[in-house]
């Protein structure tokens, strides 16, 4: 349940994860057009404050009792800017979702407040949510939300399976679990997908999200990694499983493979006791 209320301004913190707006997507000029366009938009505010007006509620999260912004990081700023010596109770939205839901509900936020999201900007913002979400959005609720074409929406939703599937993603990971997956899934790819000074060759969104297109149009990882990286991966994963589940859960998982690919593994899994060290001898000779 939604709650509106006030809070002090600097009880209100901002998350970049948690800005939906990627102006890393925009060409130069266009990066140029909107940063005008947002300057205008947040002078108007900050004359609208003084002047004694009223701003939308900010929407924000109850993370752990840290207040981040989901949807008013301009109307956060105008506030900021209105008050920089003083610390007053600003109209916000408290949103009954967890740090990791809202990641996952970015696509609902159109930022329909002053300047608006553009197509390039909402393509990126659907795919992050896609991938922190731990349920599968489907093509009509980005439509519905973001506004976009079906076509739009289907490769989005696409390559955000694929990129979940390829990165190892799975439901439950968290948030900075997932980054680190993204990361790792960028991190081997091939060679032919780099420049001569070893950088991507496609830009990334301002939280290091490839494009969709990228994720459509180039040939799956798995296709180029090793079979020493592979193995290296699998046995890093192992070993966790090892240490968290014990050895019996382990060796029946192992089992189970076993049987449901009619292999015989001969893999036999133990425990080693850690022994006492040995007491020295306070009697003992020395030679």
């Amino acid at each position: 349940m939604t709650t509106t209320t006030t809070l002090p301004l600097d009880r209100i913190h901002t998350d970049p994860r948690l800005q939906v707006r990627s102006m890393a997507s925009l060409s130069s000029r266009e990066r140029e057009a909107k940063g005008l366009r947002l300057g205008a938009q947040h002078s108007r505010l900050v004359n609208c404050i003084e002047a004694g007006g009223t701003l939308d509620p900010i929407q924000v999260i109850d993370n752990g009792g840290v207040y981040l912004v989901v949807d008013g990081h301009h109307r956060l700023e105008a506030y900021a800017d209105a008050f920089p010596l003083d610390n007053p109770d600003v109209p916000v939205e408290i949103l009954p979702w967890s740090y990791a839901e809202a990641l996952g509900k970015g696509h609902l936020i159109n930022a329909s407040h002053g300047e608006g999201l553009s197509l390039k900007e909402k393509s990126p913002a659907a795919l992050r949510a896609c991938v922190y979400s731990d349920r599968e959005i489907k093509a009509k609720e980005l439509v519905a939300t973001q506004g976009c074409g079906q076509s739009v929406a289907a490769k989005v939703t696409r390559a955000a399976k694929i990129l979940r599937q390829e990165a190892g993603i799975e439901h439950g990971d968290s948030p900075d679990a997932i980054d680190e997956k993204v990361g790792q899934w960028l991190e081997d790819l091939p060679r032919e997908y780099r420049n001569a000074e070893g950088r991507l060759s496609f830009k990334l969104d301002s939280h290091g999200f490839p494009p969709y297109l990228f994720i459509l149009q180039r040939r799956p990882v798995k296709e180029f990694k090793s079979d020493a990286a592979t193995v290296e991966r699998l046995a890093k994963r192992m070993e966790g499983m090892l240490d968290e589940e014990g050895a019996d859960t382990f060796r029946a998982a192992l089992k189970k493979v076993a049987r449901a690919s009619r292999r015989d593994l001969h893999i036999t899994v133990h425990r080693i006791p850690m022994q006492e060290p040995a007491q020295e001898d306070d009697g003992a000779e020395e030679f």
